[in-house]
């Protein structure tokens, strides 16, 4: 028991400093001497969830809650699992379950908040986060997730709450990763009272701290990623498509929304997941995990792209047949499945591989619009924190678009952000059709939808199409200098 108890601290303290394979090493010794053992499993479950893999996370939580049932962490980490997954009604009971066990835990309430904001329901989670805050009036999540619904106009602080979050943003002993949350959110702030040059002045310190804070993985490096861009125009050639004309399945369930973040995305996906024939997977990692782990294990340590160069495409086969499984997890009897992670528009090469008949939505928006709003939004992405870094890597994304559009066999659909918000009857119909849907009417009222959203766009989806968010960038003009040279051509 006392080896159990030292190795299954070894094992959080390695997952709290995000050494995932080494959590996940001890973790799985321990699970080698009992295959019971509900703190392993819960460990493991976390490493599964902190790599996106959220299926696999729930199946393990609920494996480690048959042995210990009361046990409030598990409970909330399962709940944040079911609701990424969509099985809100779950996720609602379990986090009941865990506050019922510890009614005093501010970070309970919170979590009951943020998913009340998953479904749209205001009211509540503005009451949830405010018991929050009377458990604990220092707990800088509950005043970022009140933040989400100041920018989207649900809700205005309280000079009280400004206060605390004020002296906390100072405090010498906040982390500089929670100082951003709070500068995002005086930065809602002051643009809810139309105050635009406080608020972009609270972002720039957001981005600044958030800079400060980042680890190595998680900058961004224009040189690599233009060399990354290289290698993609370099691998899928002309001659290259010719060689690789047969997929690795023939499925057409997959329908892959792709673009920068913030251009829309979230929006498409809710408009397709209104359809009854159609469910929502969110945003998956799999691809990415897929291109940067997955080929490196058939193709000698070689990974996307340059490792399609030396696999044949029936390599690939258990690839696609696993990812196909993981939507069907999600609806066995959904005609089409959406994956909307905005950034796998650098994998579409992959994808055509894996999935010639799978439909790919690319959404374009203002790049303007698009990069301020990257850079006035916590995003979990090195290149939204410097304006320059944006202007390159949206560069970037309009370069690996147009290889595709030269070379890539795959049915691609372009719809404009700006064009569906003015006209949305006739680009939802366009959209559905696109996706080999018959007609719905409920598809315009994709709004009133109570499936769950996770994304930085939760709240806005919960509202009819409107054009409220066009051309908000010039609220900024005079401080987006470094961003328009940094688009330069693209900006035209």
């Amino acid at each position: 028991m006392a080896m159990n108890s030292s190795s299954l601290e070894n094992g959080w303290t390695e997952l709290r400093s995000s050494n995932l394979d080494a959590a996940l090493k001890i973790f799985r010794e321990m699970l080698r001497q009992d295959p019971n053992l509900a703190e392993a499993l819960h460990g493991i479950g976390l490493v599964a969830l902190r790599t996106g893999n959220y299926e696999i996370a729930v199946s393990l939580l609920e494996r480690a809650l048959k042995g210990q049932p009361r046990q409030v962490g598990c409970l909330a980490d399962y709940s944040y699992c079911l609701r990424r997954v969509g099985r809100l009604e779950p996720a609602v009971a379990a986090l009941s379950s865990a506050l019922e066990i510890d009614p005093e835990n501010s970070q309970l309430w919170r979590a009951s908040g943020e998913l009340m904001i998953s479904r749209g329901d205001t009211e509540n989670a503005v009451q949830q986060q405010h018991k929050s805050i009377a458990l604990e009036q220092t707990n800088i999540d509950t005043y970022a997730q009140l933040g989400l619904l100041v920018r989207d106009g649900y809700y205005s602080y309280s000079q009280q709450e400004l206060d605390v979050m004020s002296r906390l943003a100072e405090d010498k002993s906040v982390t500089e990763r929670a100082k951003a949350m709070l500068k995002f959110s005086l930065g809602y702030h002051f643009d809810s009272i139309d105050d635009p040059d406080q608020a972009f002045g609270s972002f720039i310190q957001a981005n600044a701290l958030r800079l400060r804070a980042a680890v190595p993985s998680e900058q961004f490096n224009p040189k690599l990623h233009a060399e990354f861009v290289d290698e993609i125009e370099e691998t899928f050639t002309a001659e290259f498509i010719d060689k690789h004309v047969t997929g690795a399945n023939e499925s057409e369930l997959p329908v892959f929304i792709v673009g920068m973040m913030r251009s829309g995305t979230t929006l498409i996906e809710q408009i397709i997941a209104s359809h009854p024939d159609a469910t929502a997977a969110g945003e998956l990692n799999h691809l990415y995990s897929m291109a940067t782990q997955g080929l490196g294990m058939l193709a000698n340590g070689q990974s996307y792209p340059g490792a399609l160069k030396i696999l044949r495409t029936a390599a690939l086969t258990p690839m696609a047949n696993d990812y196909l499984a993981l939507l069907q997890q999600r609806n066995p009897d959904a005609k089409r499945i959406t994956d909307k992670m905005p950034t796998n528009f650098q994998f579409l090469g992959l994808v055509w591989m894996l999935f010639p008949n799978a439909r790919v939505i690319h959404v374009e928006r203002d790049p303007m619009d698009t990069c301020v709003s990257c850079y006035c939004n916590n995003l979990q992405a090195g290149w939204t924190c410097d304006l320059e870094d944006l202007g390159y890597f949206y560069r970037n994304y309009r370069r690996i678009m147009r290889i595709w559009e030269a070379v890539l066999p795959i049915r691609i659909l372009h719809v404009k952000y700006e064009d569906l918000v003015s006209k949305p009857d006739a680009d939802i119909r366009r959209i559905i059709e696109f996706c080999g849907l018959p007609w719905r009417d409920e598809c315009l009222e994709f709004h009133k939808s109570r499936d769950s959203v996770s994304t930085a766009s939760k709240l806005q989806v919960r509202k009819a199409v409107h054009g409220g968010r066009v051309a908000r960038w010039k609220r900024y003009e005079k401080h987006l200098e470094p961003l328009r040279c940094a688009l330069g051509d693209e900006n035209n």
